[in-house]
């Protein structure tokens, strides 16, 4: 039994329990004098009903908005695991590069199943969504790397590896993407070698020169 389901009986039982008290209760009052303490106790049976069909009617909006998220979202790990297969769809027919009329023929069919495919997704309001060109988005993109270039504009995604998948307004699955960064001005390592070997050579004209200054004041 769900939590749910034994919210509902349990609701129902203190809803029986109210009634059969206040039922009770007219039935021994019908036998004797009218007593002070009638209102409130017919104030207390009717706050206990008022709060059981508070309750009920809770109960009863929110496993509705649980049976409209069902049917919208039910299939979304099912979905999720099927855009691998998508994947492979795409990656096959980026990648083939034959050009003979067999495999031509072959590359026509893998096309026209992978239209199937995105039909059938379509269907159960499931679409892609091309990140390229556009600028890095948290929320819809995970970044795989970020590449020093001065040709793309920062943050911008310039290469996808796996496209962003909607279930109806729902992110099924962020899209994997390569993000431009601006370009970083580095010291050239060589230039740092070279100042250090111009250091070196000059400090070694300096010891011969001090050399030869000390061997002419000996003459």
């Amino acid at each position: 039994m769900s939590d749910e389901q034994e919210k509902l009986e349990k609701l129902m039982e203190e809803a029986v329990s109210a009634v059969s008290e206040v039922n009770g209760e007219q039935d021994s009052e019908s036998n004797e004098e009218p007593s002070e303490a009638s209102p409130s106790k017919e104030k207390e049976y009717y706050d206990r009903l008022l709060r059981v069909s508070a309750d009920f009617d809770n109960f009863r909006k929110r496993a509705q908005k649980d049976k409209i998220e069902l049917v919208r979202f039910g299939h979304e790990s099912f979905a999720r695991e099927l855009l691998e297969v998508v994947d492979n769809f795409e990656r096959a027919m980026a990648h083939s590069k034959s050009t003979s009329e067999e495999n031509n023929t072959v590359l026509q069919g893998i096309r026209m199943i992978f239209q199937q495919l995105q039909q059938s997704l379509e269907k159960f309001h499931i679409r892609g969504q091309s990140a390229l060109g556009k600028s890095f988005d948290p929320n819809l993109h995970e970044a795989m790397n970020y590449v020093e270039t001065s040709e793309h504009a920062p943050n911008e995604v310039i290469e996808e590896h796996k496209k962003a998948y909607f279930i109806h307004d729902r992110l099924l699955r962020p899209a994997l993407v390569t993000v431009a960064k601006a370009v970083e001005d580095h010291a050239d390592p060589s230039m740092h070698e070279t100042n250090e070997n111009l250091e070196e050579s000059q400090e070694l004209i300096d010891q011969q020169t001090i050399g030869i200054s000390s061997d002419s004041d000996d003459l």
